[in-house]
């Protein structure tokens, strides 16, 4: 197979080069990978990534090969994978517990930009307990992010209150399920229950000013 490479002796710190087929254990699937979406981790890493390796965490694909134990999904099969480096290349192995079934006809680049933003929401929004009836805050509500956490806590029954700076934007959070979007916190005038922040700095020190006792 071929695949991205970390090399520091290129300019852009990757290289496309032929790689050996990765391995499979017995509860990993392989994975033709038709699709992956970069993430800003990613490329924060190609700097100390060690040489050779192969960065990507995410992205879309067929099942060539189900998982010798029996788990997850069957040959043939359309699916979107999360996992610890490998996923730029035109194959993968990845464990079955990190791999979804996706809709027939999805499109794989769409389908590839799901993983690490949906699922950091979900972990974060699963720290907080229930959300039904609760007001919450999310600060980058137009990032990937924000956008998962958007609709994750709106369907959770959270009466969500976003931030985006770009006003244009407005609109789709409120499709998305946000009851409020303000462009800063300066006009949000009653306390939340819990906030979720990606992006940091003085908006954090802003949302611990906004939650209730």
């Amino acid at each position: 197979m071929r695949a991205w490479i970390a090399d520091q002796s290129s300019h852009a710190g990757l290289s496309f080069r032929e790689r050996s087929d990765p391995p499979q254990r017995e509860d990993e699937a392989l994975i033709q990978v038709k699709a992956f979406a970069p993430n800003p981790g990613d490329l924060a890493a190609l700097a100390t990534a060690e040489p050779g390796s192969v960065p990507g965490w995410d992205g879309a694909g067929t099942v060539l090969r189900s998982a010798q134990n029996g788990s997850g999904p069957e040959e043939g099969q359309s699916v979107i994978f999360l996992g610890s480096r490998g996923g730029w290349a035109q194959m993968r192995s990845v464990p079955t517990a990190t791999i979804a079934v996706t809709p027939n006809g999805a499109d794989p680049a769409l389908m590839s930009t799901i993983p690490v933003p949906v699922t950091s929401a979900l972990r974060a929004l699963r720290g907080l307990g229930s959300l039904l009836g609760r007001r919450l805050l999310v600060v980058g509500a137009n990032s990937a992010v924000g956008a998962a956490a958007v609709q994750l806590a709106a369907r959770s029954g959270a009466h969500v209150v976003a931030i985006a700076r770009d006003q244009a934007a407005h609109e789709r959070i409120k499709q998305l399920g946000a009851a409020e979007v303000h462009a800063t916190m300066d006009t949000v005038s009653v306390p939340v229950f819990a906030a979720v922040d990606v992006v940091g700095g003085p908006h954090l020190v802003a949302a611990y000013s906004l939650l209730a006792p």
